[in-house]
């Protein structure tokens, strides 16, 4: 592929490839290619792409390239600049994953950093006690309801009794609910992602009705809870309660369905992969590497986010989505030089926390969090093993969402009390995995919590 004197070649024309418009568009929606080194081949860095009968779309192939429409000013997070979404074209099961509103991941400029520093400031102002603490509460909650299934039942699903959970009990309870609401508010989530259209919008009304709840008790009574300094954020901000509210959904939905895949995919590697399973075990950061192999070769979302053209772009003409190939990216043989072995630890700027203004702002506490459940899970149960040798296992349709429908496993079950905690492994967890923006991100102004302190040493570690 031609450099262009050695710059990336899509800062030096923002002229669209029409003959990419009269190709066949793959059918994203229905399959997933047998290799992405195919749809190279037939394309080259951007394919034009069906993410539904009918809906096109353009997905980028290369690291490069993902690279390149992710820091594009003229790719907008704004769905409204989508003409088949305006138009009414687009499929409700899309439609409610994009749906435009006052949130940081709908918009731009200095808009999108009017609705984004609150919560970037209530993020960074978890301490590293109250973090590790909490996170090891929960976690340790959920693997004893997870043995005493296994007891009573001989098997559980590493997917629904535990990968799906701890996500949303973590966020739930940094949010400051009561314990009580914890698991009323897993179920909400999974409604919203797995439910049918009328069941999601049910969902989600009820969760809306929850947050305005929660809102109401912190404002009476303030904490140290993450709600209470999103709410000191919000009010310099001067956001609306529509805008607060949206906020914090966002952060459930943003923060629940990826961590539970990357906790699902990981161990799934560990379980099929006895090399990965014994770095987990024996190496001081051994989980860690795991992880990171498993964000280069199965992260949580195939493709995804989708970025809108604005004005015709070398990746999409004006009014059409580019769809971000993660997996894609994270196969090309330019930047991957993994053979698909179990080979953990070799590689570190991946692209699924996103890059640029509109990196993930909790992709700190989403690693911390898969970290130590992993690590819990390995260190409480014994002989841990897929049932039937995870023969059978169905992956999660589409393409938005790269995991396993469930992961039905066995395990001895230990009849001691819980073994002593080890040290906060998530200090190390989320330090081990430097973000790929080269640009230190201008966050707001003055933290000096656990989360704070890793984003710059994460920005730092892009520098270099």
């Amino acid at each position: 592929m031609d450099s262009l004197g050695g710059q990336c070649p899509y800062s030096a024309s923002s002229q669209f490839p029409y003959y990419l418009r009269a190709m066949t568009a793959f059918p994203l929606y229905n399959r997933l290619p047998g290799s992405w080194d195919e749809l190279r081949a037939s394309y080259g860095d951007v394919a034009p792409v069906e993410i539904a009968p009918g809906i096109r779309a353009y997905l980028t192939l290369t690291y490069e390239a993902s690279l390149a429409a992710l820091r594009d000013p003229a790719l907008s997070n704004d769905p409204g600049y989508w003409q088949g979404l305006t138009d009414g074209l687009v499929p409700e099961w899309i439609a409610a994953r994009i749906e435009p509103g006052p949130v940081a991941a709908r918009s731009d400029g200095a808009e999108h950093q009017r609705l984004r520093r609150p919560l970037v400031s209530g993020i960074e102002g978890i301490t590293e006690k109250g973090m590790f603490g909490e996170t090891t509460r929960i976690v340790d909650s959920v693997i004893d309801e997870l043995i005493a299934k296994c007891r009573r039942e001989g098997e559980v699903d590493l997917i629904a009794d535990f990968a799906a959970l701890v996500p949303v009990l973590l966020l739930s309870s940094l949010f400051g609910f009561s314990a009580e609401k914890g698991p009323e508010m897993a179920e909400l989530a999974v409604q919203i992602r797995d439910g049918d259209p009328m069941v999601g919008a049910h969902a989600k009304g009820q969760l809306y009705t929850r947050f305005i709840g929660l809102i109401t008790d912190k404002r009476r009574t303030p904490g140290q809870d993450l709600t209470s300094r999103i709410l000191d954020g919000a009010e310099r901000y001067r956001w609306s309660d529509d805008e607060l509210i949206s906020g914090l959904m966002q952060l459930i939905g943003a923060g629940h369905e990826p961590t539970t895949h990357l906790i699902g995919n990981t161990l799934y590697t560990m379980l099929t992969c006895t090399e990965s399973a014994a770095a987990a075990r024996t190496a001081p950061a051994g989980v860690e590497e795991v992880l990171q192999h498993v964000c280069w070769t199965d992260p949580p979302s195939t493709a995804w986010p989708i970025r809108y053209a604005t004005t015709d772009t070398r990746f999409a003409p004006r009014g059409v989505p580019v769809v971000i190939g993660f997996a894609a990216a994270h196969s090309d043989p330019e930047v991957h030089h993994g053979n698909g072995s179990c080979d953990p630890g070799r590689h570190a700027a991946h692209l699924i926390w996103g890059v640029g203004p509109h990196k993930c702002p909790a992709r700190s506490v989403a690693w911390a969090a898969a970290v130590v459940s992993v690590e819990a899970l390995l260190r409480r149960v014994d002989g841990l093993r897929l049932v039937d040798g995870g023969h059978g296992l169905q992956r999660q349709p589409g393409f938005l969402v790269n995991g396993w429908v469930s992961l039905p496993a066995t395990f001895r079950a230990p009849e001691s009390r819980r073994p002593p905690e080890p040290e906060p492994a998530a200090t190390r967890a989320a330090v081990s995995h430097p973000s790929a923006d080269t640009g230190a991100e201008e966050e707001a102004a003055g933290g000096s919590g656990l989360v704070a302190r890793l984003l710059r040493r994460l920005n730092r570690a892009g520098d270099k």
